[in-house]
């Protein structure tokens, strides 16, 4: 009875001095003389204590047993740990559902019954540092979400008062993105995974800033203007910075289908909102135009941001009126007019790009434009009829009429 309750006050005076799982971890491992791990209950590790005879290499998320998965109790098995197999014993800690696991990683020992007592003791101060952590992250994304619509909307006359608690200079300009993510989980989007955007984007990309607003992570990245570029003006240059985020934040969501868009960037501060809305026409624009690129920039939109909540019916009448017969001929004779238009504007009326991309000769594409012109009672060496189509076309692909 003495011992344990030296460890419960060992327990105590762990969270006390705020050692939280990292410290409740190592004084079970010193304790046991064990591997000791705490993951969250998606199998990601919170917390890892290697004993020094155990060769094994943790990876930042554990593959959970169906057994494990499954159970609400302690269960026991043998897994590969970092290619190191290894027996464990393993119980939920469980509050309401299940906050996470802890972990103990043996070679084939079992454990004692003072090893099991004291591993129980320690578990319900685990639950504690578990779902005080995520009221502390619940707590700073808050109020980061609210310090991005202050940002966004203008609300705030304090910005360099502002920038000084979040160790930010939002008086600078900045590069509006908008993410938008569906994991493989049914109805789970973004909001699952944005801790690990944001600490990605923080570690990589000092001086950003990052906020939820509705289902769409908004991500503002600092901008300091280069000497080679007169007041006013911007190059391009700018887009490699949300290019290379996206394609990063790809990679390490890979289990995540990720869209994202980037509004205008401007010079002042207060034009943040126009970015962002900006930012939010090319998100949706991007989707229902089905690019394979799913990174959209609002100024490479071109004209068809003009149709951006355009009546459904005035769109699908200005369809019908240039391409409805092209359609219609289309679904008469299993055709691939459309798309052979599609493949010619794509590629910039090149011919020999256009076929390779269909895997057709170049009379064939040929004979299809001209029955294209037939059909229309049209020239598309005209420049009006030209952009008509090719509007036509993007449209039709907003609506659904015709997929590439």
């Amino acid at each position: 009875m003495a011992s344990h309750l030296e460890w419960v006050k060992q327990i105590a005076r762990v969270q006390v001095e705020n050692g939280g799982l990292m410290g409740l971890s190592r004084l079970l491992m010193q304790k046991i003389e064990k591997t000791v791990i705490v993951t969250g209950d998606q199998g990601h590790v919170l917390s890892c204590h290697i004993w020094n005879k155990q060769p094994v290499v943790i990876q930042e998320r554990l593959s959970l047993p169906q057994s494990v998965a499954a159970s609400t109790e302690m269960t026991r098995g043998i897994s590969t740990f970092g290619g190191h197999k290894c027996a464990y014993y393993c119980w939920p800690i469980v509050n309401q559902k299940k906050e996470g696991y802890l972990w103990i990683l043996t070679e084939k020992e079992n454990l004692s019954a003072e090893e099991m007592e004291n591993t129980e003791y320690l578990r319900s101060a685990l639950l504690v540092e578990i779902v005080k952590k995520q009221e502390q992250l619940k707590l700073k994304q808050y109020l980061r979400d609210g310090a991005i619509l202050n940002l966004l909307f203008n609300n705030s006359d304090q910005l360099e008062t502002m920038g000084q608690v979040w160790g930010r200079n939002l008086l600078i300009t900045h590069i509006v993105m908008i993410l938008e993510g569906q994991t493989k989980v049914p109805g789970h989007g973004l909001s699952e995974v944005r801790t690990k955007a944001e600490n990605f984007l923080e570690a990589k990309y000092p001086g950003t800033v990052t906020g939820m607003i509705g289902k769409h992570l908004v991500v503002l990245f600092p901008y300091e203007k280069k000497t080679k570029e007169k007041d006013g003006q911007t190059n391009d240059n700018w887009k490699n910075i949300p290019r290379k985020a996206y394609s990063e934040l790809q990679e390490i969501l890979d289990d995540v289908k990720l869209w994202a868009s980037v509004g205008s960037i401007y010079p002042d501060q207060p034009l943040l909102y126009r970015s962002y809305q900006e930012a939010k026409v090319a998100l949706e624009m991007g989707k229902v135009l089905g690019e394979k690129e799913k990174l959209t920039f609002f100024n490479e939109l071109g004209a068809i941001r003009l149709f951006y909540n355009q009546r459904k019916q005035d769109l699908r009448d200005f369809f019908e009126e240039t391409l409805g017969l092209v359609l219609k001929y289309d679904r008469t004779n299993d055709g691939n007019l459309l798309l052979t238009l599609w493949h010619y504007y794509a590629s910039g009326g090149d011919i020999s790009a256009a076929t390779k991309g269909m895997f057709i000769h170049a009379n064939t594409l040929r004979y299809r434009l001209r029955k294209v012109e037939e059909l229309t009672a049209s020239s598309l060496d005209d420049q009006e009829v030209r952009f008509n189509i090719y509007a036509a076309l993007k449209v039709g692909l907003m609506l659904g009429i015709f997929e590439v």
